[in-house]
């Protein structure tokens, strides 16, 4: 099986420098290459002016024309050579690029990948698309043709200009005093080139953003009839987007017939005074030859020269996109798989004095008013317990909650909306860092590498965050071992089987080819196939019936004997069968169970009758039934 190259790392990826030096081998050799192949490039001019005066020669009678063999075969050999040395700097001036487009990717990618979700989620998707692939194109190629050109314009134009002076040294300054009005006039338009780019960047990153919307919320359009609004909106933005894309192309590209045309205006001081050389009575006494040479050498000077203005626009362009993309690109996380841990033997779990808040935001607008439709219903799933872009200040979700758990045990977590379900859920994972104790074993999780978390915390967030793949690779994750026993536990067997390609079933983007039932059950069965030593389960029952619940509830107790489950739910109906309930509300919690909850706590006791269609017991404690009559006994 062919290996996989290894990509390189540098430890200053924020440096544009440290790329040139992790790719020192191949810039090696197109420095070579290209300082041979450019000074070589005076061969032509060279050449053209002794066979123009050899040509002149046989006209005259002076030479026959056998004379010009030697000469062609002399030209045809230097040219092969100069010739060469560019093939072999071409290669490998795209070897660089292509490498250091690998390398760059690469280390955007890790950073990302390492990126905090609170941190990323501040910025569009389409705005880190475009980050991630055009940003990083244009700065690559900014790259490749600054290597390029300081050989193919910088060291070719030294070289023609030491030909020209050696030929009239005064000439050569007349002729040349126009080639530096081209760059003063590129370096004037620097800002005027960098400012269009910056504009046509966010545009384009505006446009991803529509067309992902415009995709990942097609049936939402269709069923509320607002497609034509959103095609006009779509369009609107296609609309800014090639205006503004014309507007960078045209200062990045349409200068250069100008830059042109501004350094062939010393053709006119040449003709005039290179006439006189010919004739005798200039400063040099020239011959057709020395004029055809001294000519063809300027004209490729000029060209040149014009390259050279068009290359300071297109390193504006790379400088644009290097300034997007370097607050991305930080020092390389290198995954560390090494550990003196025991994953086979069951963990206890203790929880000291946990608190956690989210972090202030510095970009936060004041608060905006409190939406009434989303008041205090416990009916309602936790969807998102994260502080909203208009939340300025720091709120705290958990206050000094503590409890134990030993394998085998499950705990149910529930409250209202917002109480932080899922937060406390996600502070497992540690994303963010957290006040207090959370123990596995004798170990504090905050203290774990990465590695080690992933071998002893499986979990399920409220979003199933299924991948473009089979639901067999959903499930998997690139492991190997049979799933059947996981697909019977989540009940989702029978219906894999129905599908035409079973377990290989495209799940789309996102899992949009799948109920949301199926979703969720894909998502529980990765769960439980790469179950740890403690699962979280966040909602994991939202899509599926009672009964169904307490068949696949069944099925995950004698599945995980030896693992501590922690179940966020919003449902109660198998609370009466967990070892513990975590009741949490308006930054209190509440360690208990079932029993004592329904005794002691009337929001929960009222959720717990509502949902199951009973009536409270006469034997209720009096407090208790007095706060659910002054509810009215209904859901809340």
């Amino acid at each position: 099986m062919r290996q996989k190259k290894n990509i390189r790392h540098t430890k200053h990826p924020d440096r544009i420098l440290s790329y040139f030096r992790l790719e020192w081998f191949p810039l090696s050799l197109v420095t070579l290459s290209g300082i041979l192949y450019n000074a070589g490039m005076t061969a032509g001019p060279y050449f053209e002016g002794r066979m123009a005066g050899r040509l002149f020669e046989i006209f005259s009678g002076r030479k026959d024309a056998s004379a010009m063999l030697p000469l062609v075969l002399l030209y045809l050999s230097t040219i092969l050579l100069v010739q060469s040395a560019r093939c072999v700097k071409r290669f490998y001036v795209r070897r660089f690029a292509n490498n250091t487009s690998r390398s760059m990717r690469h280390m955007l990618y890790n950073s990302l990948v390492h990126t905090p979700t609170a941190e990323l989620e501040q910025e569009s998707v389409g705005a880190v698309m475009t980050k991630a692939m055009s940003d990083v194109d244009a700065c690559v190629e900014g790259m490749r043709k600054f290597t390029t050109e300081i050989f193919d314009t910088g060291v070719v134009l030294l070289s023609y200009l030491a030909m020209l002076l050696f030929y009239d040294w005064r000439l050569t300054l007349i002729s040349c005093i126009f080639t530096p009005l081209a760059y003063l006039i590129a370096d004037k338009l620097k800002k005027t080139v960098t400012t269009a780019n910056a504009s046509y960047k966010k545009s384009a990153g505006r446009l991803n953003d529509a067309a992902l919307d415009r995709i990942s919320n097609a049936v939402t359009y269709r069923v509320y009839g607002r497609e034509s609004q959103r095609n006009q909106s779509y369009e609107a933005h296609l609309a800014d987007y090639e205006g503004r894309a014309i507007a960078a192309n045209l200062w990045g590209t349409s200068m250069q017939p100008i830059y042109h045309i501004i350094s062939m205006c010393g053709v006119i001081p040449l003709l005039y005074f290179g006439g006189k050389n010919v004739l005798g009575t200039g400063w040099t006494e020239w011959d057709i030859a020395a004029f055809t040479t001294f000519l063809s050498c300027f004209t490729k000077l000029a060209v040149k020269s014009s390259s050279a203005a068009k290359l300071f626009n297109a390193v504006q362009k790379a400088q644009v996109s290097w300034k997007r993309i370097q607050p991305l690109l930080k020092e390389y996380i290198r995954p560390d798989t090494s550990s003196q841990m025991d994953f086979s033997s069951p963990q206890p779990l203790k929880v000291s004095h946990l608190s956690f808040a989210y972090p202030a935001r510095s970009d936060a607008s004041p608060p905006s008013q409190p939406d009434a439709s989303k008041a205090f219903s416990p009916l309602q799933p936790d969807a998102s317990d994260a502080p909203s872009p208009s939340q300025p200040l720091s709120r705290t979700v958990i206050r000094d909650l503590s409890f134990a758990a030993a394998p085998g045990e499950i705990i149910g977590i529930t409250g209202p909306v917002a109480s932080g379900k899922s937060t406390l859920g996600r502070v497992f994972l540690c994303e963010s860092p957290y006040q207090g104790s959370i123990q596995i074993g004798d170990h504090e999780l905050s203290a774990l590498s990465e590695y080690e978390r992933s071998q002893l915390i499986s979990y399920m967030g409220h979003q199933p965050e299924l991948m473009s793949d089979t639901i067999e690779e959903n499930i998997r994750l690139g492991c190997s071992g049979s799933l059947e026993p996981i697909l019977q536990c989540v009940r989702f067997d029978r219906e894999i089987s129905e599908m035409p390609d079973g377990t290989r079933t495209f799940t789309g983007s996102g899992g949009i080819r799948l109920s949301g039932g199926q979703q969720a059950r894909t998502a529980l069965a990765r769960t439980l196939y790469h179950k740890k030593k403690l699962l979280i389960l966040d909602d994991p029952f939202s899509a599926v019936d009672q009964k169904t619940e307490k068949e696949i509830m069944a099925d995950i107790r004698n599945l995980a004997k030896d693992q501590i489950i922690l179940l966020i739910s919003h449902r109660l109906c198998l609370f009466p069968e967990f070892d513990q309930v975590i009741w949490l509300n308006e930054g209190t919690e509440t360690v208990s169970t079932h029993r004592e909850l329904m005794k002691n706590n009337a929001l929960y006791a009222q959720l717990y009758l509502s949902q199951t269609r009973q009536t409270a017991p006469t034997d209720f404690p009096q407090t208790i039934m007095e706060r659910l009559d002054a509810a009215d006994r209904r859901p809340i």
